[in-house]
């Protein structure tokens, strides 16, 4: 790649995959756009209907070999007018393909809409989850419950409690209260995914009674017991 950047830069076969900036990174710096200050990563022309087109042809490689679905890395570092000419020639031969979209915040609605993906990852209701079994305060989780649930009327989030970029759940709250951050991800709406290694998780004991009053305990080796119960009357 950086062959094809020097050559691109010259004029040469390719400039117009790549956006270029002699200002870019001051003094000594590049001299072309990057992705997210990185140097390693050249920005890409994504009006370019060259670029496009490999867009086109790296998608369906991979799924002519047998892939069903993309993750679509740092999605939201790319105009959604770009995926929505992309994806459309993609499903043309691969009609069942799904797509998910990497959108850590924002409008996921008007996203999914413009760009024509299936989903993006729901990373506000991961945050809602792991943060208030952290704090003890279900404040943030039920405010994005309910804007998950509004969601739901357009599209099915992808959603999660772990994945490579983010802490293990089990390392962040703990082993017993990563057992409710899953059962909160397989009782809400959403296309649920569990990291792999996730699943391994430790022995925990699980006790639950309805009399007198609910009461949920649960024990996790080397850790004090979590009991969930109603406040007292």
């Amino acid at each position: 790649m950086t062959g094809q950047r020097r050559a691109a830069r010259s004029g040469g076969e390719g400039r117009d995959r790549f956006r270029f900036d002699d200002a870019a990174g001051g003094e000594g710096g590049p001299g072309y756009a990057t992705f997210e200050g990185r140097e390693s990563l050249a920005a890409l022309n994504h009006d370019s209907a060259e670029v496009r087109d490999l867009g086109v042809r790296v998608l369906t490689h991979w799924l002519d070999r047998g892939a069903s679905a993309w993750r679509l890395d740092a999605a939201y570092g790319i105009d959604p007018a770009f995926w929505a000419s992309v994806l459309p020639a993609v499903r043309e031969r691969h009609p069942d393909a799904w797509f998910m979209g990497e959108v850590i915040h924002g409008d996921y609605t008007g996203f999914v809409e413009a760009s024509t993906v299936d989903t993006v990852a729901q990373y506000e209701l991961w945050k809602a989850i792991w943060s208030s079994l952290a704090d003890v305060n279900f404040y943030e989780l039920d405010w994005c419950l309910g804007r998950h649930n509004e969601l739901l009327e357009s599209f099915i989030p992808a959603t999660f409690v772990g994945n490579h970029d983010v802490t293990r759940i089990a390392s962040k709250v703990g082993a017993a209260k990563a057992a409710f951050a899953v059962v909160l991800l397989m009782t809400v709406g959403g296309v649920s995914s569990v990291y792999y290694g996730d699943e391994q998780g430790q022995w925990l004991h699980v006790s639950l009674s309805l009399e007198p009053t609910p009461r949920a305990e649960v024990r996790a080796p080397d850790e004090a017991p979590l009991v969930v119960e109603p406040p007292a009357q």
